[in-house]
């Protein structure tokens, strides 16, 4: 029995609860299936004497976007959404432990992810076994993404007791794996422009995208070692966070459970004021999100502290004569910017949900569309200003070049990958009912294109020279390279195809977005039990 692991009676009602359920056999299912088929694609792409390589920077690149973003939102979500309904509290009120509830909850929403990481083994150490591949490389990346996915998870774990929104919990958690993955290049790109020394070596240690793929990208520089130390320091990490979880829990949720809800720092009177909102006989759903969805301090503080990094490197990029740091720049914070605002349309419902107040919207007299197109536009609204600062690096680059289209091209694929994911957030979240479920399909399902879409538009080189626009698919490369080839001062013959398939992404995202828009509609009332 479950009950047995010693982990308690939450860890085996939560198992239950998502094992017993086809979705989850599903996607461990369509996995097993998947990675032979891409075994057996990059060996026809790459040939025999590189299949290793490629098939291990693609499937560990997977692995860690997974364990990345994927199991903070399962873990989060949850316990929010428990809060939020109310059950916890009934919870505290019987005999059990806070280290029973932290523990059996932490455990139960960590460890699918984990099974889906462990049935990519067998295709790694087959591959070590024919030879393709570092047995070393294997159980490095093995421990790196172990270590990534416990820490995740403990983090949102921990942050979801003192937080009451997901959408909070998700900001603080990816804003930190941001610093840790880019900690050592903003560390060089500054050094290199202010004259100071570079990153130090342990900056690089606690990065998990270094260290995963140190074995082929730094063969000179890796040590198994440097990926125990690791898993070492996250799994402490990790029970430090589990242990003053534990310690606050009932303080914590019984002091939310008292208070009232939190003020906004910015308040309706003075919001009114300097900002243009929509009108009340407009759209009313649309004007309650403009107005109810005010940021905390707590989100303004991380979005303060992602808009000042923001501006600084995109300041740096427009003083750099050269055109690959305005690339770079450009691409990782529209990746960034867009995984903060992915979860928005899908909490968006959850929070509902949770609190009943989307019962109440759905017995009033409003249509089916003005609520479905309020909750998107009041999801969307942040995405234009994500478009605000790549826009200026790139007309900064550009317009001496004679490139002023590439200005717009840029701004229309933000707006666009942005527009897909605010359609599939709000659509999963009406589809799927458990909210950490369709929270980590949301992101998990953003960056599965942002890698995925790199990764097979690069493979398709091989048979059609002109495919890497495939890659555009992605918003990391799409965003960079465009940005990329536009600074160049030279003329390049690429330059065309780049602004073709640049457009061609463009309808494609904004074609899939009212897909998604219109089916949402129409499945809305059957999907919610709402009556015609």
């Amino acid at each position: 029995m479950i009950e047995d692991w010693g982990l308690g009676p939450v860890f085996a009602y939560e198992s239950l609860l998502t094992w017993r359920r086809w979705k989850p056999r599903l996607v461990c299912s369509l996995l097993t299936l998947v990675l032979p088929a891409a075994l057996a694609l990059v060996w026809w792409e790459q040939g025999w004497p590189r299949v290793g390589e490629i098939f291990f920077y693609t499937l560990v690149a997977l692995q860690l976007t997974l364990v990345l973003v994927a199991v903070p939102a399962h873990t989060a979500a949850s316990f929010c959404w428990d809060k939020a309904r109310g059950p916890l509290l009934q919870v505290l009120a019987t005999d059990l432990s806070a280290a029973e509830i932290v523990l059996g909850k932490w455990a139960a929403h960590s460890l699918p992810v984990l099974g889906l990481v462990l049935a990519s083994l067998p295709f790694l150490f087959a591959g070590a076994l024919l030879g393709l591949i570092d047995p070393g490389a294997v159980g490095g990346a093995f421990l790196v993404t172990i270590g990534v996915a416990v820490v995740g998870s403990s983090l949102a774990l921990a942050l979801s007791i003192w937080r009451t929104k997901t959408h909070d919990v998700l900001l603080a958690v990816y804003l930190t794996w941001a610093a840790l993955i880019l900690a050592s290049p903003m560390w060089n790109l500054l050094a290199r422009r202010w004259g100071f020394l570079p990153a130090p070596p342990w900056l690089v240690k606690v990065n998990p995208i270094a260290l995963a793929f140190a074995p082929y990208a730094n063969p000179k520089g890796w040590s198994l070692t440097d990926d125990l130390d690791f898993l070492g320091g996250t799994m402490t990490v990790a029970a430090l966070l589990l242990l003053a979880a534990m310690s606050y829990l009932r303080r914590a949720i019984l002091s939310q459970a008292s208070q009232p809800p939190p003020r906004r720092y910015i308040s309706t009177h003075t919001a009114k004021r300097w900002l243009i909102g929509p009108s009340l006989d407009g759209n009313p759903v649309l004007w309650r999100e403009w107005h109810r969805r005010r940021p905390s301090r707590w989100v303004l503080l991380l979005w303060t502290v992602y808009a000042a990094l923001a501006t600084l490197f995109s300041l740096l990029a427009i003083e750099d004569d050269g055109h690959d740091v305005a690339g770079l720049v450009n691409a990782f914070q529209v990746t960034i910017g867009l995984l903060l605002v992915s979860p928005a349309s899908a909490t968006a419902i959850a929070e509902e949900r949770g609190r009943g107040s989307l019962d109440l919207l759905l017995a009033s007299p409003l249509s089916t569309r003005s609520i479905v197109l309020g909750k998107w536009w009041g999801a969307f609204r942040a995405v234009p200003l994500l478009a605000v600062l790549p826009g200026l690096v790139t007309a900064c680059h550009a317009v001496p070049n004679k490139q002023g289209f590439a200005v717009l091209l840029v701004i229309g694929l933000v707006l666009a990958y942005g527009a897909a994911i605010i359609s599939a957030g709000l659509a999963l979240a009406i589809w799927v009912r458990r909210p950490h479920r369709a929270v980590g399909l949301s992101v998990g399902a953003y960056m599965l294109i942002t890698v995925g879409g790199f990764v097979v538009g690069i493979l398709s080189f091989r048979w059609f020279p002109r495919a890497t626009g495939m890659a555009v698919a992605s918003p990391w490369f799409g965003v960079g390279n465009l940005t990329g080839v536009a600074a160049q001062q030279t003329i390049s013959p690429q330059r065309g195809d780049v602004y073709t398939w640049c457009v061609f992404w463009i309808v494609i995202y904004t074609a899939t977005a009212m897909v998604l828009l219109l089916t949402t509609l129409a499945t809305f009332d059957r999907s919610l039990g709402r009556a015609r």
